[in-house]
């Protein structure tokens, strides 16, 4: 135990952190989400309903904690206990952050004083999307760090090193009331949540929100994906018991004592006898590497070269860039037109390709007008990510919707160089994005996906590869990436936020529910059984009633494969958030590289989507490139 957790205070257990919560890159990443809105918002109806929703959901309350000594990739969230979150509530209610360690969960700025559109002046091009070409994208500059200052809280957390110092839960929010509008912002580590999950966790609060139960989260401690981990092999075992076991199996005992269930809380780590022998590690998914010592200083090398030469912060620039409707259904238009001409009409049928596979080739093709004239030679991919909750692993039936953790799988293109990419057709590129995702995200593809990964999780006294594996990668050390992720697919524009406006006919209906003294949050208790030091502990959180079967059915919000996922691009009539006077969505991620490398496409009103990435100043004036399309006028620059 020592090994795995740090002490866990009084008022607290240790629940493992999830299998691929920790084994992607994307662990070190912090991601903050603000939502504008042209309407104001009723503020203290939106914290007290906050903390109702941290008592029926408390897992969002916990705090995140490195693991210790060899096992420091063993990473734990400390929930709290029903009383210690009354007493963090209460302490929260208070206020009173400043020179401490403490993290506000919720946090509220009245600016009843100061214009939404002067503070945010990115606001003023959403609400007014006339002041627009319609007819080709406009590129806007954001000012990252101001945005992060006047619509997040001062006293919260920047980057995910503060998330093991701090006492901060892994969900928190800030809310800014202006005179003609508000805006609505949460932070979460991205090791506690993928975007379906936090979407999952947001739409929970804006029901709450409205005076509208809610299900229970699932127990603490679920792991979908623990049916994959691995277990040392006690000396009378079989050799044949190794990662071609049935998935469905749970791992082998390395004792005499009970395994524990899915559901457990008890950590992973348990040593195994020096007589114990190991599974052979399972085959390593193909395109994926490990890099050794030398291969992390090649990566390094390039990364500082990137950094000092090639695109040096001083020149980069955070952008938003506004593609109207009718561009982005050309480019669909034009991706459709390509790949029927070079592979048939059949084959197009197959790959179904969808809006946001032309977003991600056209914002790659901008991207290589500059760099082919800089490092035409040098190696290049492009990355998106899949979501197994739409398109499971072979062996698993089913993944808790309320299961707010990562399952996300990431998706390389193959490598090439710089010079033979950007000869590419916009059509070409679009088809190597479909078909790396069709071949990579099959069930046997991901079953062996998730299976290495959790052996690269799992410590070698359980028979995995923790203490043996560094950093794995898809893509060669030597080589430029750039990832295109379609956040749009989750629905975010989807969510209906009439609770949360002041004067909404939610927030009365909960006023009533109040009056009525009745609680907005649980009507039945789900007891939460944990283990510390060899002693049960039992904490029952109220939650809500359970969730139908059919809200449970994957199928039943997941987009299908290949369609345009999300009415932010193709919906004609409003959507829930427009009707409740939601203007735009701008993501951060507080890694640097991720802000150099990456691209994120939000989706927008009246069909129209958003993508957030960076350029510098010679990729945003080339002619070939990003140079084609006009700066946007902002209100404080007219």
């Amino acid at each position: 135990m020592k090994d795995t957790f740090q002490h866990v205070p009084p008022g607290f257990v240790a629940v493992p952190c999830g299998i691929l919560d920790v084994a992607g890159n994307e662990k070190a990443v912090v991601v903050t989400k603000m939502c504008l809105f042209d309407r104001r918002f009723d503020g203290p109806h939106m914290q007290d309903t906050f903390y109702n929703f941290l008592r029926a959901w408390p897992l969002l309350a916990g705090r995140l904690r490195k693991g210790s000594g060899r096992l420091g990739e063993l990473w734990s969230t400390l929930v709290p206990t029903r009383d210690k979150l009354e007493e963090l509530i209460q302490a929260d209610r208070r206020g009173h952050f400043v020179f401490k360690s403490a993290v506000p969960m919720f946090s509220y700025a009245e600016r009843q004083h100061e214009s939404l559109f002067d503070v945010v002046p990115l606001a003023s091009l959403a609400q007014n999307p006339e002041r627009l070409s319609q007819e080709s994208p406009t590129i806007a500059t954001v000012d990252r760090e101001s945005m992060l200052r006047e619509l997040t809280s001062p006293h919260g957390v920047k980057r995910m090193g503060e998330y093991f110092t701090r006492d901060a839960s892994i969900f928190t929010a800030h809310v800014s009331n202006f005179a003609d509008g508000a805006a609505f912002t949460f932070t979460a580590p991205h090791a506690c949540f993928d975007g379906a999950g936090a979407k999952a966790a947001l739409d929970a609060y804006l029901h709450m929100l409205k005076g509208e139960p809610i299900g229970p989260i699932v127990q603490a401690g679920y792991d979908p994906f623990l049916p994959f981990v691995p277990s040392a092999m006690p000396p009378s075992s079989p050799s044949s018991s190794s990662s071609s076991s049935a998935i469905s199996e749970k791992p082998s005992a390395v004792s005499s004592e009970p395994e524990p269930s899915p559901s457990s809380c008890l950590p992973l780590y348990r040593p195994a006898s020096s007589s114990a022998r190991y599974p052979p590690p399972p085959p390593q998914p193909k395109h994926w590497r490990i890099f050794s010592l030398m291969h992390l200083l090649v990566l390094c090398f390039y990364i500082a070269r990137d950094y000092l030469f090639d695109r040096p912060e001083s020149k980069m620039s955070r952008v938003l860039i506004y593609v109207p409707p009718k561009f982005a259904a050309g480019l669909k238009e034009q991706v459709v037109s390509q790949i029927k001409a070079d592979h048939g009409a059949e084959k197009l049928q197959e790959l179904r390709v969808s809006r946001g596979n032309a977003l991600h080739a056209w914002v790659l093709q901008n991207e290589l007008a500059r760099r082919v004239e800089v490092r035409p030679n040098r190696l290049t991919t492009h990355l998106t990510v899949s979501n197994m909750r739409y398109r499971l692993p072979a062996g698993l039936s089913s993944i808790d919707p309320t299961f707010t953790g990562n399952c996300i799988v990431p998706i390389v293109a193959p490598v090439t160089t710089t010079k033979e990419l950007a000869a590419k057709s916009l059509g070409a590129v679009a088809y190597d994005v479909r078909t790396a995702l069709l071949q990579q995200c099959t069930p046997t593809e991901m079953e062996r996906y998730v299976r290495w990964q959790a052996w690269r999780g799992t410590p070698r006294a359980l028979g995995g590869g923790l203490e043996q594996t560094g950093m794995a990668a898809l893509f060669p050390c030597r080589a430029r990436i750039t990832l295109v992720t379609d956040w749009s697919k989750f629905g975010l524009w989807d969510l209906d936020w009439s609770g949360a406006v002041a004067g909404g006919s939610g927030a009365a209906a909960a006023a009533r529910h109040r009056q009525k003294g009745r609680k907005v949050g649980s009507t039945s208790s789900v007891s939460v059984a944990v283990s510390a030091g060899g002693k049960d502990i039992e904490e029952e959180h109220e939650h809500e009633h359970e969730q139908d079967d059919h809200e449970r059915d994957l199928d039943h919000s997941a987009p299908k494969e290949g369609a345009d996922s999300s009415s932010t691009i193709t919906a004609a009539a409003p959507s829930p958030a427009e009707k409740c006077g939601m203007l735009m969505i701008v993501a951060d991620a507080h890694v640097p590289l991720h802000q150099r490398n990456g691209w994120v496409m939000i989706g927008g009103r009246d069909g129209a989507c958003w993508i957030l990435g960076g350029m510098s100043d010679e990729e945003r004036r080339h002619p070939r490139g990003w140079g084609r399309y006009a700066d946007a006028v902002l209100a404080a620059e007219a």
